[in-house]
């Protein structure tokens, strides 16, 4: 059993019921099924090979999500990507595409259209007669590229039964207790197409939005009860109902916000202006859901992420691995159902015993006596800016090849957002317009497309510390941007 065979199933039992509601449609069970049939006898037709994975690029969620349980049903690994994923697709072997006019496609790939006639050709009743490229009722699998621990596209296998497992974790994640959720976080990842998948295979309704004024206006329209967004989507909402207000909020229930670690002024702002019921999840794309909690429980511990999960097992340990007892700070790793089930997906020919496998998050923290999680800090040179994970060595790299600039450096820091931000530090050469430079960050198509981020705030400084190998000592970095910010030397922002 598995998604797409649910959504067949409340196609009869409840037809009439919601699948998807988006701003320009609402989408039945009934009408969900058979469009996922239509564009299944489409990509039976293509005649694709069933051991090669399928990238889908459609923006629009109803068309994404059909294309995605079509292929599954088909027996086709998906990998769900976002455009900018294309560049990546060839080296790890993935030649075939599914997207929608006008968007960008794979160089000298398989590129297939789809249109709206993919959604208008089939009925759930006649599903026994789409052929499976495979002839089996093998279910496939799904390929994220997650940017969790490096800041760089790195392919994540999910396998259906890691996917199944995943809705072992619903009633605890909260995740059906909803008749109508909506979820903010795009589907090319993990924490946005699991909350789908979810609600999908417990018949109730899924709502879509772009982030933004057309968000709060499909919870005020549709009654929606329970969000799922990240920090930085939460902070979009935060501000534009504070600004204006005017919304009507009431059916919310609960709020969950994941991705990040966020302040506990921020989340006192989320209670106050959109949802009192706040939870906070702590997980990866390559784990799952690792701990949880309602704010409420975790609000007198500074740092805390949540209580782990009974199915997690983790550990927080020094450089040699030997582990640390509770109250003192170090490495986290930890063992979840959902990475163990994977873990030889992504190693195929690895030779694993589950209890020499550890998945490392990249971040240090402790564990306090009753179990709660604290995060304090990443253990790379990844910031995760409300859920927007970036390389800070990418972002250095583009700087210092910018005219004028002789160094740069790149930290994270607590910002007056309630997220984590991107601070830069920059040694310019003495003949730099220091303010040109900083307004071209904005300004500059081609170096924000290269940047592919937005850095907050921009300081002048005399040089970057750095280790005598060279390295970044980024907690020095960070102590001298504080010190600017707060006035006592130079600073431009």
């Amino acid at each position: 059993m598995n998604v797409a065979d649910m959504i067949f199933h409340w196609a009869k039992a409840r037809p009439e019921r919601p699948a998807i509601i988006q701003p320009d449609m609402i989408i039945t069970y009934k009408k969900f099924a058979d469009a996922i049939n239509s564009a299944a006898k489409r990509i039976s037709d293509c005649k694709l090979e069933p051991t090669q994975p399928v990238a889908v690029s459609i923006d629009h969620a109803v068309k994404r999500l059909v294309a995605c349980f079509a292929l599954m049903r088909c027996g086709m690994t998906v990998a769900l990507i976002h455009q900018s994923m294309l560049p990546v697709l060839r080296e790890h072997r993935i030649t075939n595409l599914i997207h929608t006019r006008g968007g960008e496609t794979l160089p000298d790939g398989n590129n297939i259209q789809f249109d709206d006639a993919w959604l208008l050709e089939g009925t759930a009743s006649s599903l026994a007669n789409v052929s499976r490229p495979n002839q089996s009722d093998k279910i496939g699998d799904l390929i994220y590229f997650s940017s969790g621990t490096t800041g760089t596209p790195k392919k994540v296998v999910y396998t259906n039964e890691a996917l199944l497992e995943r809705l072992n974790l619903s009633n605890v994640m909260g995740d059906i207790s909803f008749s109508r959720s909506l979820i903010v976080p795009g589907l090319e990842g993990g924490f946005g197409f699991h909350a789908a998948w979810a609600i999908f295979f417990t018949g109730r309704t899924a709502c879509f939005a772009p982030v933004g004024e057309a968000t709060l206006l499909m919870l005020s329209t549709y009654q929606v009860e329970f969000v799922v967004a990240s920090a930085r989507q939460a902070l979009v909402l935060l501000e534009l109902v504070e600004r204006s207000g005017g919304y009507q909020l009431g059916s919310l229930k609960s709020f969950r916000i994941g991705g990040s670690l966020v302040s506990r002024e921020f989340i006192q702002r989320v209670r106050a202006s959109l949802c009192p019921n706040v939870i906070i999840t702590y997980g990866s794309t390559e784990a799952g859901t690792i701990a949880l909690a309602s704010y409420d429980t975790i609000a007198n511990t500074p740092g805390a992420v949540g209580f782990v999960l009974p199915s997690t097992e983790l550990e927080i340990v020094d450089e040699s691995g030997a582990v640390l007892p509770a109250g003192v700070e170090g490495q986290i790793r930890c063992r979840t159902p959902t990475f163990l089930k994977n873990f030889a997906a992504n190693n195929p020919g690895t030779a694993h015993h589950d209890r020499n496998v550890w998945f490392y998050p990249g971040d240090y923290g402790y564990l306090t006596t009753d179990g709660k999680l604290c995060v304090s800090g990443r253990a790379d040179d990844v910031i995760n800016r409300g859920g927007d994970k970036r390389s800070a060595i990418d972002i250095e790299e583009t700087l210092c090849s910018c005219s004028g600039i002789d160094d740069a450096g790149v930290c994270g820091v607590w910002g007056a957002t309630g997220i984590e931000e991107i601070w830069a530090g920059v040694v310019p050469q003495p003949d730099l317009n220091v303010e040109s430079f900083i307004r071209s960050l904005d300004q500059d198509q081609s170096l924000r497309m290269r940047l592919d981020t937005s850095i907050d705030r921009v300081f002048v400084v005399d040089r970057i510390p750095r280790t005598q190998a060279g390295k970044i000592q980024r907690s020095e970095l960070r102590n001298l941007l504080l010190k600017l910010s707060a006035g006592s030397m130079r600073q431009h922002s």
